[in-house]
């Protein structure tokens, strides 16, 4: 389903360019469970810009102005998590680890999948940090959480140095299949590496694991065929965002 929520990620992710509206587009993600109470004004402030180009970024979008923003916003919301609770409710958790692949070690797969729930659930902002597809595949996830409330944001790793500057109470969460993605990045793998900001990772790639150390860190199975394992990818950020559901929202099925 295309959301005002989905096409403002499309702003967020763009974080090679931030102009104002990717600014608008982020504080709106953030504050979007208080979203009617926030004017205008209060949003042209925060966000260092004017009322005239939020209006412009409304039109953007395809809206009226600012009311008709809101509106849709908190329309969105209520429609989507009762997509939601209607999809998790027929949720069956044996045809997910047939679909993901998953023969033995079921209750260990589990125990991280709780344990990355918590760190979610613990952190102050998610940094969804990977390439430009793999990163792709994580816009319905985020969509979501961020309706559960939590703080995330995009960080595409490409071939200009990032650098890892994050708070201690912040948590990354890598997605890379093969694990490529540090050959051409060492420098910023490395300095996250003598971090102290939580670490999660799903990837085919042990290095993860016994290597760079992080706190969890989620194996994929190599099936040899890219859209497999990207469609398992998917699965995977849906059973998390399952768990998280059931665990630490206020929305009874």
């Amino acid at each position: 389903m295309n959301t005002i929520i989905s096409v403002m990620l499309l702003y967020v992710f763009n974080s090679f360019h931030q102009d104002a509206y990717s600014f608008i587009a982020q504080y709106i993600l953030e504050h979007i469970n208080e979203i009617e109470k926030i004017s205008i004004d209060k949003l042209a402030y925060e966000c260092g810009t004017s009322t005239t180009t939020i209006n412009k970024f409304c039109k953007q979008l395809g809206l009226d102005n600012y009311k008709h923003l809101k509106g849709m916003l908190i329309n969105t919301k209520e429609g989507r998590i009762e997509q939601i609770k209607k999809r998790y409710r027929q949720f069956n958790s044996e045809q997910f680890y047939s679909r993901i692949g998953l023969k033995d070690n079921i209750d260990d797969f589990n125990g991280c999948i709780e344990r990355v729930v918590n760190l979610i659930y613990n952190a102050r902002k998610i940094h969804m940090i990977g390439a430009v597809y793999p990163l792709l595949l994580t816009l319905n996830f985020v969509e979501d959480m961020i309706l559960f409330g939590k703080d995330f944001c995009f960080e595409q790793i490409g071939f200009k140095e990032t650098k890892a500057h994050y708070q201690k109470d912040d948590l990354i969460f890598l997605i890379t299949i093969t694990g490529r993605i540090v050959t051409l990045n060492k420098p910023y793998f490395l300095k996250l590496n003598n971090t102290k900001v939580k670490k999660v990772a799903i990837s085919q790639n042990m290095m993860f694991d016994n290597i760079f150390n992080f706190d969890e860190f989620i194996q994929l199975i190599n099936t040899h065929h890219n859209e497999i394992e990207n469609s398992i990818v998917i699965e995977i950020l849906n059973y998390i965002k399952f768990v998280y559901f059931n665990k630490y929202t206020n929305y009874s099925l």
